[in-house]
C-alpha cells in the first residue's frame, strides 16, 4: 500500500467514524494494519474504534500492546478509562489528540500523524458530514411522509374494506395513483396484484418488512415476468421515492426493504437479514424476470445495494450508486452488470468513486457517472430516473426485449 492510499483509508476512516459507520471506519482501519502491523499510530486509531464499537477487550488488548512496546501515553490513558467499572465516555474521533509515539522510520507514518491533527482541527467538516448525513435522512423522510399525506387525502370510495378504489387521472408521473392493498388483506401468501402494498411482513418473521410496488401491466400480462428495482437507504423506511409513476411507465417493479438501514453495530449483518427476508416474501408468487434485477441506494443504502447485487450476480443487471463507491469490501461482481454513479460535487466519497470508476471499466463494466450540486446527497428525481432509465433500457436490449 502506497502512502497517497493509506493516506486515504486514514481520512476515511474519520470521517466514517463521525458520521457513525463504525463498521466501515474500523474496516479501513484494519486494511491499514494489514499493511502496516507495527504502526502505533493505526493501532491506537483501532483501540479507539474498537472501544467506540463495543469491542472492549479488543481494544484493551491493543492499548496494552501499545503500552508495553512504544510507552504510548494515549494508549496508556484510554486502557484506564477502558479499566474503569463504569466506562461512560467512549471516543468520539479515531483521533481524539496526537498520540505520544517514538519517532518512526516509516516516512508516510509521520504525515499520517500530521494528517491526523489537522483532522481534529477540521472538526467543523466532520460535523458537516454528519449534518449532511441527517439532511439526507431528512429530506428522503420528508418524501415518504408527502407521499402517504398525498395518499391519505384522497377521497375514499365505497370499495371492499381493505381497498381504496383506483384513480383514473394521473397528472404526474411521479404521482401514479393506484390501488393499494392494505396490509389486512394479506394472509399468508400474498395474492400478488397491480398496486400498492405497504409494510408486508415476512410470514416467519413479522418485523421485517417490505414496500411494494406492482404496475398495472403486470395484471395485464398474467404471463409475464417483470423487471425489478430494489431500494435500500440509510436511514431506512424510503418510500418509492416518487418512482412509482416512472415504475408504472416502465412496467417495473418496485421493492422498499424498510429495515435494511446503517447502523453502529453489524450494517452489512442486519442488512442481510433484511434482504434475505425481503427475497423470501417476494418469492412468494410474485412475477419476476430473475434476469432483470436492479439495486439502488445512497450513501449505506448504495454500499448495501451493491453487497445484495455481489451476493445474486445471476439475478441482477444493474446498480444505481449514489454518494458511495461499492461496499467498502470491493466485492466482486460480473462485467456484464452496469453501474450508474451520481453523487455530489464535493461528496467525502468522491476519490474513492473517481478510483473505482477506472477499474470498473478496466473490468469491462459499461458505467455512467452523473456529478450534481451538493455533497453528501441523494441523487434528484430526474438523475434517478435518467440513469434507471439507461440501466433498464440496456438490460432489456441485451436479452431482446424491447422497452414498453
Amino acid at each position: 500500500m502506497d502512502k497517497e492510499l493509506a493516506e486515504g483509508y486514514y481520512r476515511r476512516a474519520n470521517q466514517l467514524f463521525a458520521a457513525g459507520q463504525l463498521d466501515d471506519a474500523l474496516a479501513d482501519l484494519n486494511a491499514l494494519a494489514q499493511a502496516f502491523p507495527k504502526d502505533p499510530t493505526i493501532q491506537y486509531a483501532r483501540a479507539r474504534c474498537f472501544a467506540a464499537h463495543g469491542g472492549k477487550d479488543t481494544a484493551m488488548s491493543i492499548c496494552q500492546q501499545l503500552v508495553a512496546e512504544h510507552q504510548h501515553k494515549r494508549a496508556g490513558e484510554l486502557l484506564a478509562e477502558l479499566n474503569r467499572p463504569s466506562c461512560a465516555a467512549l471516543p468520539t474521533s479515531v483521533t481524539e489528540g496526537p498520540p505520544n509515539a517514538p519517532e518512526r522510520r516509516v516516512r508516510w507514518t509521520r504525515v499520517l500523524i500530521v494528517a491526523a491533527v489537522a483532522v481534529i482541527g477540521a472538526g467543523v467538516y466532520y460535523q458537516a458530514v454528519v449534518w449532511s448525513e441527517q439532511a439526507l435522512a431528512d429530506a428522503n423522510q420528508r418524501a415518504v411522509a408527502a407521499d402517504l399525506g398525498s395518499r391519505a387525502a384522497r377521497p375514499k370510495s365505497s370499495a371492499p374494506a381493505g381497498i381504496q378504489a383506483p384513480q383514473a387521472a394521473v397528472i404526474d408521473l411521479r404521482e401514479h395513483l393506484q390501488t393499494e392493498w392494505m396490509q389486512t388483506a394479506i394472509s399468508g401468501v400474498p395474492d400478488w396484484k397491480s398496486g400498492i402494498y405497504r409494510r408486508v411482513p415476512n410470514v416467519r418473521d413479522n418485523k421485517w418488512t417490505i414496500d411494494v410496488f406492482l404496475p398495472t401491466a403486470y395484471d395485464a400480462q398474467p404471463e409475464s415476468a417483470f423487471p425489478v428495482v430494489f431500494i435500500q437507504m440509510p436511514q431506512g423506511n424510503p418510500g418509492f421515492m416518487e418512482l412509482d409513476g416512472w415504475a408504472e411507465r416502465r412496467q417495473v417493479i418496485l421493492i422498499v426493504m424498510n429495515e435494511s438501514m446503517n447502523r453502529n453495530k453489524g450494517h452489512m449483518h442486519y442488512n442481510e437479514i433484511a434482504q434475505e427476508m425481503a427475497l423470501e416474501t417476494i418469492n412468494q408468487g410474485m412475477r419476476i424476470d430473475r434476469r432483470l434485477g436492479f439495486a439502488m441506494g445512497t450513501s449505506g443504502g448504495g454500499k448495501s445495494s451493491w453487497y445484495l447485487v455481489s451476493r445474486y450476480p445471476q439475478n441482477f443487471a444493474g446498480l444505481l450508486m449514489m454518494a458511495m463507491s461499492d461496499d467498502n469490501k470491493s466485492s466482486y461482481i460480473p462485467p456484464r452488470i452496469r453501474v450508474a454513479y451520481v453523487h455530489g460535487e464535493s461528496d467525502f466519497n468522491n476519490p474513492y468513486i473517481a478510483k473505482k470508476i477506472p477499474k470498473l471499466r478496466a473490468a469491462g463494466h459499461q458505467v455512467r457517472e452523473k456529478v450534481i450540486p451538493g455533497g453528501h446527497v441523494s441523487g434528484r428525481y430526474e438523475d434517478m430516473v435518467e440513469m434507471l432509465d439507461w440501466l433498464v433500457t440496456e438490460a432489456r436490449k441485451d436479452i431482446g426485449l424491447p422497452l414498453p
